[in-house]
C-alpha cells in the first residue's frame, strides 16, 4: 500500500492547485458576459492537465508511461506550477487594488490593466521557463580560496545531468566537448548522472571515452532508483573513478566522495563520512563530493575545507526554490558556514519538467586558489 502514498498525495495536491488556478481564471476572465464562452474551455484544459498529471505521478512508481505521452505529462507539471504561482501573485494584486476607492471608469481601467499584465506575465513566465530548460548549460566560473592548497587548481564540476527520457547521448557529448575546452585537471560528477537502469544505457555513456582528463563520480539519489551498484559498474567501465565513501590524493587535495543519504532508505551503500575521509592527508585541504547539501549541513563539521553538492537544481522553477531552501538549507552558489565552504550547483540538466526559471543550468569551472 505504501507504494500508492506518493502518487495519491501528489495527485491530490495538484488537483487542489488546478482547482485554484481554474477558480482564479474564472474570476478574472469569465465574470464578464462577453467571455462566458471561455468557461468550457477552461474546464477542458483543467481536466486534461489533471489527468496527465495523475498519469505522471503514478508512472513514477510503476513505469508504464514513456515516449511523447511521458514528455507531455511531465510538461504539465511545470505549466500548472507556474500558473499557480502567477495566479497567487495577481490575485493578491487584485485583492489589494480592490481596497482602493476608484471611480467606475478607473476601476475598469485598473482591472483591464491587471488582466492584461496577467496574460503577458503568464506567457513570459511559461515561455521563458521552457526556453531556459531546453537551453544548453553555460560554463560558470567560481573562484574559491582554500588554506594549505599547494598550487592553484581548476576542476570542472557537473551535477544532476539526468540522462534518460529527455536528455541523452547528444547532451552528454555536448558536456564532454565543452569540458575538453576548459583548462581543468578533472571532471567531478556530483550525483544524479543517470535516470536509466544499466540495461537501458546502450551507448548513452559513449561520449565519456572522449574525455581528456580524469573523471570522478559520487552517487546521487536517482542512481539508487535505477540500481546504484550496476550503474557504478557501468561508469567504471568508461574509466570514471567512483568515490563511494572513499578519498584519493589528487593534484594537491584530498578528493573525497560520500554516498547519498538515499542509501539509508534503500538499505545499501549508506553514506559513511568517517570511512570517506579515512586516511586523508591532514596537511592538504579536503574537498568532499556529497550530492545533497543537507547531508553536509547535518553531518559534516570541520573535517573538510570545501563541499561540492548538487540535487537542488537551484530550485529549477522559481519560486520553488523557497521550498528547496527549507529542505536543503543551501540552494545554489557558494556558501560559508564559518568552518568550511559549500558550493551547490544549480544542475547541468533537469529532472521532471523541462523548464527553468531563475535557475540556469551550469557546467561549473571551480578555480581553487591559495588563501
Amino acid at each position: 500500500m505504501k507504494m500508492y502514498y506518493f502518487p495519491i498525495v501528489a495527485s491530490l495536491i495538484f488537483l487542489f492547485i488546478n482547482l485554484y488556478v481554474l477558480k482564479s481564471l474564472q474570476n478574472r476572465f469569465i465574470k464578464e458576459r462577453n467571455f462566458l464562452f471561455l468557461k468550457p474551455i477552461f474546464w477542458l484544459i483543467f481536466t486534461l492537465l489533471t489527468m496527465l498529471e495523475i498519469l505522471y505521478f503514478f508512472s513514477l512508481r510503476f513505469n508504464y508511461l514513456d515516449g511523447i505521452l511521458y514528455q507531455i505529462s511531465v510538461a504539465t507539471i511545470a505549466v500548472t506550477f507556474m500558473l499557480f504561482a502567477i495566479c497567487i501573485l495577481f490575485d493578491l494584486i487584485s485583492f489589494f487594488t480592490s481596497k482602493i476607492k476608484f471611480s467606475e471608469k478607473r476601476r475598469k481601467f485598473a482591472k483591464f490593466s491587471i488582466d492584461s499584465a496577467f496574460v503577458a506575465a503568464s506567457t513570459l513566465y511559461v515561455g521563458t521557463g521552457f526556453y531556459n530548460g531546453l537551453k544548453k548549460p553555460a560554463v560558470k566560473e567560481v573562484e574559491i580560496k582554500l588554506k594549505n592548497l599547494p598550487n592553484e587548481l581548476n576542476l570542472a564540476m557537473i551535477a544532476d545531468v539526468h540522462l534518460g527520457e529527455f536528455l541523452n547521448k547528444d547532451f552528454l557529448e555536448f558536456i564532454i566537448d565543452k569540458v575538453n575546452t576548459l583548462d581543468t585537471k578533472a571532471l567531478l560528477i556530483v550525483g544524479d548522472m543517470l535516470d536509466l537502469k544499466s540495461y537501458e544505457l546502450k551507448d548513452v555513456l559513449e561520449p565519456l571515452k572522449k574525455l581528456k582528463i580524469p573523471a570522478f563520480f559520487t552517487l546521487g539519489n536517482h542512481e539508487y532508483y535505477n540500481g546504484a551498484n550496476e550503474l557504478m559498474q557501468a561508469l567504471r567501465s568508461y574509466g570514471v573513478r567512483v568515490l563511494a565513501n572513499e578519498n584519493v590524493k589528487f593534484e594537491g587535495i584530498n578528493l573525497a566522495g560520500v554516498n547519498d543519504i538515499s542509501g539509508f532508505k534503500f538499505g545499501y551503500l549508506e553514506p559513511d563520512l568517517k570511512k570517506a575521509l579515512s586516511g586523508k592527508d591532514e596537511s592538504l585541504p579536503t574537498v568532499l563530493m556529497s550530492h545533497q547539501p543537507k547531508y553536509v549541513v547535518q553531518n559534516v563539521k570541520d573535517e573538510i575545507d570545501l563541499a561540492l553538492c548538487g540535487h537542488t537544481h537551484g530550485g529549477q522553477i522559481f519560486p520553488f526554490s523557497f521550498l528547496v531552501r527549507l529542505d536543503q538549507t543551501y540552494v545554489a552558489g557558494l556558501y560559508n558556514d564559518g568552518v568550511k565552504q559549500i558550493y551547490v550547483s544549480s544542475g547541468t540538466g533537469f529532472w521532471g519538467p523541462q523548464a527553468r526559471v531563475f535557475a540556469p543550468s551550469e557546467i561549473t569551472l571551480l578555480k581553487l586558489k591559495r588563501g
